[in-house]
């Protein structure tokens, strides 16, 4: 017979299960009924583990995106993948983090993640919204998506069925900023998936660089082409930063959101938007089923070998470059692009990889979107395996090295040289005179800017050798962003003394001295090519007028 305290049949608030008075048995009995529940929930799957194991099996279902069209731009009813350039993360959903919004059933949650494949959480499907644009594009483009053209995004209905009662199809959708309705990490303007609205679920793309961005409206988008997804009703582009990060059951991923950012400071209006704005529309793979009015079966080596990209395509690329490696605001940029590449390839006796010539790139500061690197490199390329011909690259980039320019340097480097044919870096800084450089003859530039960018461009040991061909090379990278011959002339003969010249391009660094002759007359007289001549040294100002044929010299004087 078991027998309770008055607690227990009381029910007192004082029993508790660790007391060992009469109850011997109840604390094997609590065990045993909770172990029946967790195999109770086991069997009907309703335990976290099997929860969040089903999720994941749902969410990370791999997908087949739309493969590349044939005219490789991107169509409606496309499925598609959005990458985030800042976060390397894929638009994704998680259907578990959800809110319910009154009148409109769910929302959810949207972050960017990182994804090995296409995966059903990451899908999304082009849709096309009637606009009153749409007759005035051509027909063979009826069908393919344009900048600055109105779409929806919708996820693919394998993914959520009918979850939670939402409607039956999930869109992207944003509104402005209440007090109820923000982002929840970086309190901008919230991007979730939901069922209801209308004007809402409006987005278009905008061509990355703003400069072109008006000429490019109504222009076909290409597959993977880096741009900046825009919200039409608040104008406001979608958005995902490293810095604005969101834990979820996935692991560490990137919140979405809807936010312009342009950099800092009073003018950041003005700039253009930043890599957490820029997204590119992944497609699958081309299709490589067979040759063109081939029987099928294997590809022929013609259907197999990718094609190469467009001229348009690589203008804009090389354009890019242009701005930032061949700019008089930028006068040494490619000087240290090209050191960079020849030190990477061995001097340029082999190609260079892709990510070789990206990380010259970044070294001068300019960054390529993988696209555009992708473009870069199949113009480029020197063979089947990818590499990239960096002496072509160079030579385009450079352009055209008039003959003229070449004859002038040899005559500078004869001077320089004093006919041994060789000199150092040293020998070249000290002997280098910026004081009448038409940049400081102009005061566009100061006598200090333009000595710190010679010195930054012989970023050299002074014992370093340079020859003629290391002499020509240099002017022929500096020289690329100079486009008026008079001023690279007149350049040349200034900071290496070298007379001659007429008009605009004729020496006025070499010293002018007044000469009293015998007769008692007096002539200004030019000291040439006076590089190697001290400042006191009178005896070699002497010695050089004798040599141009000036005899009779009484007295000589300095003359400004």
């Amino acid at each position: 017979m078991i027998h309770f305290t008055p607690q227990q049949l009381m029910g007192g608030a004082s029993y508790r299960s660790s007391t060992l008075v009469g109850n011997w048995s109840e604390e094997a009995r609590f065990a045993e009924d909770l172990t029946r529940h967790k195999e109770g929930q086991k069997q009907r799957g309703e335990l976290l583990s099997q929860s969040i194991l089903g999720k994941m099996k749902v969410h990370n279902q791999e997908v087949s995106l739309t493969p590349q069209h044939d005219d490789e731009y991107v169509h409606m009813g496309d499925v598609v993948m959005l990458q985030c350039v800042d976060t390397k993360g894929y638009l994704s959903v998680d259907l578990d983090d959800s809110t319910e919004v009154v009148g409109q059933g769910w929302k959810y949650m949207l972050t960017t993640a990182p994804a090995d494949r296409p995966k059903l959480r990451g899908a999304w499907v082009i849709q096309r919204v009637e606009t009153p644009d749409d007759p005035t594009y051509p027909p063979e483009h009826a069908n393919v998506l344009h900048y600055h053209q109105p779409f929806k995004l919708a996820l693919l209905p394998e993914l959520y069925g009918a979850p939670k009662g939402s409607a039956p199809q999930l869109f992207l959708h944003t509104e402005p900023v209440t007090g109820s309705c923000f982002s929840k990490v970086t309190r901008n303007q919230e991007v979730v998936a939901l069922g209801g609205g209308t004007s809402d679920l409006l987005w278009c793309c905008e061509y990355l660089d703003q400069n072109l961005r008006m000429e490019m409206e109504g222009q076909p988008i290409r597959a993977n082409a880096v741009l900046v997804v825009n919200h039409v009703l608040t104008n406001q582009p979608l958005c995902s930063m490293h810095t604005a990060v969101h834990v979820n059951d996935f692991g560490r991923e990137f919140e979405v959101c809807a936010s312009s950012q342009r950099g800092t400071g009073t003018k950041k209006r003005s700039q253009p938007e930043q890599p957490p704005n820029h997204w590119a529309l992944i497609t699958g793979p081309p299709s490589r089923t067979s040759a063109p009015g081939g029987k099928g079966g294997k590809p022929s080596s013609s259907s197999s070998s990718s094609p190469g990209p467009s001229p348009s395509d690589v203008e804009i690329v090389m354009g890019k470059l242009r701005k930032f490696l061949v700019s008089r605001t930028h006068p040494t940029a490619l000087r240290k692009f090209s050191r960079v590449l020849r030190v990477l390839t061995e001097g340029g006796q082999r190609p260079a990889d892709p990510d070789e010539v990206n990380n010259a790139l970044l070294t001068c500061k300019v960054s390529l979107n993988p696209p555009e690197l992708a473009v870069l490199c199949a113009a480029f390329r020197s063979g089947e395996d990818g590499r990239v011909d960096v002496l072509r690259l160079l030579d385009v980039l450079r352009g055209e090295f008039p003959a003229a320019r070449g004859e002038l340097l040899r005559q500078a480097f004869a001077l320089v040289t004093q006919g041994s044919g060789t000199t150092t870096v040293g020998e070249l800084v000290r002997l280098h005179d910026p004081r009448k450089h038409p940049d400081v003859l102009n005061r566009t530039k100061a006598e200090a800017t333009v000595r710190q960018e010679f010195l930054t461009a012989w970023d050299q040991d002074a014992s370093t050798s340079v020859t003629l061909d290391d002499f020509l090379e240099y002017y022929v990278d500096v020289g690329a962003c100079i486009r008026d011959e008079d001023f690279f002339e007149l350049m040349v003969r200034n900071c290496w003394h070298l007379s001659g010249g007429t008009g605009i391009s004729k020496n006025s660094s070499c010293r002018r001295v007044l000469v009293t002759h015998t007769d008692g007359s007096q002539t200004v007289e030019e000291v040439k090519n006076d590089l190697h001549i001290g400042l006191r040294d009178d005896e070699a100002v002497r010695q050089n007028l004798l040599s141009q044929g000036i005899k009779d010299i009484k007295r000589i004087q300095p003359y400004s």
